[in-house]
């Protein structure tokens, strides 16, 4: 081979890995609000499409996917255009010319399938013979979500002629999530929920495709698991521009619960009087319920034991973990606030009557304080800070909040810009012995725990690692400072990947906390009971549909116990009961989509007569 042809091949073989990178790899970045998309439900009116068996109609089924798509465009914060919002009939031309007219960024035309065999099924998708690398990325990406979300046999994505996607001017592709006239396939059609995975697994496709970026993507949970005729929310934001935070209730016994809004100065801006059935989930945005944009805190009081949760959610990866019980002490033992890699809020809130004097020390992990300071809160006032800030530099290291009454509560809000879902659980209280139920840190996911020391002298803790099986893996003894703190993943520390459950047993006591994140989702919220108890709750509990949930529990008495779990639908109805035994130290976890077979939303009871149980909560979307 001379020098000459050895150019023209090499010529060309960067040629090849140009146009590859170009057609396959080139992301396509777009902002949420620039996109406008126009969903188009095929058939429609006087052209009822294919029919299923029982006389189902593909225009029908369409159009009930198409509506549950917007709403999760629009959620992103895309601006969407419907060429059908009924059961009314519009031509090919008039569907293109609607792209056309309002400049589109893409056209997702759905349609499903027929054969003349009942036997076929499967996923494909469609593009123009003539469709640009955009298009073609677009439909690759909706068809891989399709088919790794419904499970059906991948046909591909092929090119073809209709009208539809060939006179629009804008990348455009005609989906065929399933068969219709498959029996096992149409009976999944007439399912909402069904439906609804469909329409998840197509945004989850073209929001891989877009890069949208969702307003409200990322997702915090706190709250408690355990009952209590009083709950406290040291920090609620729900603004539509930024933030949105919902509340959910739920109770065993039938009940009045009072819910209370107090704005940052402490002053009570509405009440709210809500009728509670026993097992039924109430969920309220306290913007919706007081009508206006809400930043403050929530008091929930009621004639009966409830249980609730609070969710935020926010444009960033978002940890929370509050203290539900008032008290004269609070402690975070992990907090880092360095500038352009993490953001840390700290929100104190006085739930008594009476002024309080409330001291901030910040610490070094080594036990070197920082800073101090000393600020007096009036009745249900509010304080909130950035650590950074406060302190004057980057930080790294825990803090503790003193008061002079028992009437503080707190919450830590942390965000880190470098994960996809982050989520927080912890203890702010001090207690001997700390569980973290359900620790994962490998590929996928990644943990980290935090101790702190909350007693006055140099304190020993040991560190046990159990597997799922209930072995110990392996003990780690550490002796952390006065006023210090102790972080670690436990991959890191035990040499392997690592899912199981820790124990932390301190000589004295101690604080501690878990941040968690999944690679593979884009939000994930915590939750968990902070001490062993008889009775768990999850008020708003998510499993398919586009939700991930799961219930871990563990069991802390040294003698097997008897597990109940009941599953109640959020009117209340009772969903499944199931029930186990539960060897010492031994997690379980479930999850109702993965356990059942079907999707889950609603609240769960778990009990046990010994008193010695803990879990957590994890969701993801």
């Amino acid at each position: 081979m001379n020098n000459r042809q050895y150019i023209s091949i090499s010529i060309c073989f960067l040629i090849i890995i140009s146009l590859t990178i170009y057609f396959f790899v080139t992301p396509v970045l777009t902002n949420a609000k620039s996109v406008t998309i126009v969903l188009d439900a095929g058939h429609g009116g006087s052209d009822p499409g294919a029919r299923g068996p029982g006389g189902l109609k593909e225009s029908a089924v369409n159009l009930s996917v198409v509506l549950k798509l917007k709403q999760l465009l629009e959620k992103a914060g895309a601006r969407v255009y419907l060429t059908r919002s009924g059961n009314y009939y519009v031509s090919l031309k008039q569907r293109a010319a609607i792209a056309n007219k309002v400049g589109a960024t893409r056209y997702i035309s759905i349609h499903h399938n027929s054969a003349s065999s009942s036997l076929v099924n499967g996923t494909e998708t469609f593009i123009s013979r003539r469709a640009s690398r955009t298009a073609y990325d677009l439909a690759y990406k909706v068809q891989k979500s399709l088919v790794g979300v419904l499970k059906k046999t991948n046909r591909g994505v092929k090119r073809a002629g209709f009208y539809v996607i060939t006179y629009s001017r804008m990348p455009a592709i005609l989906i065929e999530p399933s068969f219709i006239s498959n029996p096992a396939q149409a009976a999944q059609l007439r399912s909402p929920a069904y439906q609804a995975r469909e329409a998840a697994a197509i945004f989850a496709g073209l929001r891989d495709h877009m890069r949208l970026s969702r307003s409200y993507d990322k997702l915090g949970i706190e709250g408690s698991s355990l009952e209590s005729t009083s709950l406290y929310f040291p920090h609620v934001i729900d603004k539509k521009s930024v933030w949105r935070s919902y509340i959910s209730l739920t109770s065993s016994q039938q009940c009045e619960a009072t819910l209370n809004f107090y704005n940052s100065s402490g002053n009570l801006i509405n009440q709210s009087l809500r009728a509670v059935e026993a097992n039924k989930r109430y969920t309220y945005y306290p913007k919706d319920l007081i009508g206006r944009d809400f930043d403050g805190s929530v008091v929930i009081t009621s004639t009966k034991p409830l249980v609730g949760n609070l969710r935020l959610s926010n444009r960033n990866c978002l940890g929370t973990m509050t203290s539900q019980v008032p008290s004269s002490s609070i402690s975070f033992a992990h907090v880092v606030d360095i500038k352009r890699k993490h953001t840390s809020i700290v929100s104190i809130n006085n739930t008594g009557d009476t002024d309080t004097l409330t001291t901030i020390k910040l610490y070094k992990n080594n036990g070197v304080l920082v800073k101090e300071k000393t600020i007096s809160l009036s009745p249900h006032r509010r304080y909130s800070f950035y650590p950074r800030k406060l302190s004057g530099k980057n930080f790294d290291g825990n803090i503790i909040i003193q008061a002079n009454t028992s009437s503080i509560t707190g919450y830590l809000g942390q965000y880190n810009i470098n994960r996809k879902g982050f989520g927080m659980i912890g203890n702010p209280s001090s207690a001997n012995d700390v569980y973290f139920p359900n620790v994962s840190d490998g590929r996928v996911w990644n943990s980290f725990v935090s101790i702190r020391n909350q007693s006055n002298a140099l304190n020993p803790i040991s560190i046990d690692f159990y597997n799922n099986a209930n072995t110990l893996i392996i003990s780690k003894q550490k002796s952390i400072p006065v006023n210090g703190a102790y972080s670690f993943y436990p991959r890191r520390l035990t040499k392997l990947s690592f899912d199981g459950f820790i124990v932390v047993r301190g000589n004295d006591l101690i604080s501690a906390c878990m941040g968690q994140t999944y690679a593979k989702k884009s939000s994930l919220g915590l939750v968990e009971a902070g001490t062993s108890s008889n009775q768990l709750n999850f008020t708003d509990l998510r499993d398919g549909a586009g939700w991930i949930g799961l219930t871990s529990i563990i069991n802390t008495d040294t003698t097997a116990v008897s597990i109940d779990n009941s599953f109640y639908n959020s009117d209340g109805s009772l969903f499944k009961n199931y029930s186990y035994n539960l060897a010492p130290l031994l997690r379980y976890g479930i999850s109702p989509f993965a356990n059942f077979g079907s999707s889950f939303s609603g609240s769960a009871k778990i009990t046990n007569p010994n008193s010695a149980i803990l879990g957590t909560y994890s969701q993801s979307n």
